[in-house]
């Protein structure tokens, strides 16, 4: 495979369904032998700042487009504030609007964290792990007694939720605000209700966004802040980088983002500006 010609088309970490069935013709390799090829590109991704550790992990969504995931690691700090390789796939995937997973390629059996993680997709049950020299097993093979949405009466998951209504912004609000606004409305919190999405706007113009990802565990559950700065390392840009921070959360939320937004941030982009906004909900 010409991976420099990838690397081009793939700047923000997405292959389209069109690009990967041309590479797949080309190579005349089956959809999994290929993405276990481009684990080595998604892995340059990687942001490994305390272990030195680069992993990384490929994706294929219901779209046929490959995600590509990398695991990112805060410096400053906790390791539980760590992004795994596969769940920055995930992150990319809904980015990018994606409905589903398919197939997902690492080089390793994913962890106990990423197991429980992926376990919140909608379609976990029919998602399949794609690991060298062995056959495709799927999550369930390797997470038996699994424990998720459905045991707490919801029904869909991660990747198959509603958008969440807020009240409308102001007409004045700037573009940033309004990513941030977006961004929550698309946060996935059916657990505690606590909706929250960031937008950073970084010293080139270019916008990144995230928002809340919850687990039926709680943990591995994911912040705004997390998610953005996981897809500003796909996009190969650093922390150092973000020049202003719009973060809105829903009024009357069991959970708060601020506290650890602001301290990432003060460690991270300490000269950064950075602004909550409180929203409520109208349903």
């Amino acid at each position: 495979m010409d991976f420099t010609a990838i690397r081009q088309e793939s700047r923000e970490g997405v292959l389209s369904a069109d690009v990967v069935s041309g590479l797949q013709e080309g190579s005349a390799q089956e959809i999994e032998h290929l993405m276990l090829g481009l684990i080595p590109v998604a892995a340059e991704r990687s942001m490994p700042n305390l272990s030195g550790y680069k992993v990384g992990a490929v994706g294929q969504g219901e779209s046929g487009c490959f995600y590509f995931g990398a695991n990112f690691e805060m410096l400053g700090g906790p390791l539980a504030f760590t992004v795994h390789a596969e769940q920055s796939v995930v992150m990319n995937a809904l980015k990018h609007h994606e409905t589903g997973l398919k197939h997902l390629a690492i080089s390793a059996a994913p962890c106990g964290v990423c197991r429980q993680f992926l376990y919140e997709l909608a379609d976990a049950a029919d998602l399949s792990i794609v690991l060298a020299d062995k056959e495709p097993l799927r999550l369930l093979d390797v997470l038996p007694g699994a424990f998720g949405p459905a045991d707490l009466g919801l029904v869909g998951g991660l990747m198959k939720s509603e958008l969440i209504s807020l009240a409308p912004l102001e007409d004045n609000e700037n573009g940033l605000v309004k990513e941030a606004y977006t961004a929550a409305m698309h946060s996935y919190a059916p657990y505690t209700g606590s909706a929250a999405g960031i937008a950073l706007r970084l010293v080139d113009d270019s916008v990144h966004f995230g928002y809340t990802i919850e687990n039926a565990a709680f943990n591995p559950a994911l912040f705004p802040l997390q998610f953005a700065l996981s897809m500003m390392a796909l996009s190969s840009h650093d922390p150092s980088d973000i020049k202003d921070v719009v973060q809105v959360e829903v009024d009357g939320s069991a959970v708060s983002y601020v506290p650890f937004t602001e301290e990432l941030l003060g460690r991270m982009a300490p000269e950064c500006s950075f602004k909550n906004l409180v929203i409520s909900r109208t349903a």
